[in-house]
């Protein structure tokens, strides 16, 4: 289990959202060592746009939203370019698999 699961208990809401583009996390009061992770994911957000040719500049937002619920582990991943375009992806799990539900027909899709 990764170190920001740990810490949800401890949080207000219960939830804790990391910044990708500063490497910061809301007002949650963190651990050092989280901290110190947590800085790390604006160079991996920036090696991923690379791997990808992209520049993080061409997002006002890249986020995760980490919490639990009776489901367990869960977390939601918002990215939004300087176009507007804005995409959230919801995740269950360790590791992360993207949620499932019913469409009007019975069918499984993605949420």
């Amino acid at each position: 289990m990764i170190d920001i699961y740990r810490e949800l208990p401890r949080q207000m809401g219960h939830a804790i959202t990391v910044d990708f583009l500063t490497g910061r996390a809301n007002r949650a009061k963190l651990s050092p060592r989280l901290r110190k992770q947590i800085a790390l994911y604006k160079d991996g957000f920036a090696r991923l746009c690379k791997k990808h040719n992209a520049l993080p500049e061409m997002y006002v937002e890249a986020s995760a939203r980490f919490y639990m619920d009776r489901k367990g582990y869960r977390f939601s991943v918002t990215v939004e370019d300087r176009a507007g375009r804005r995409q959230t992806d919801e995740y269950i799990g360790m590791p992360g698999r993207r949620v499932r539900i019913l469409d009007q027909y019975g069918r499984v899709r993605r949420k």
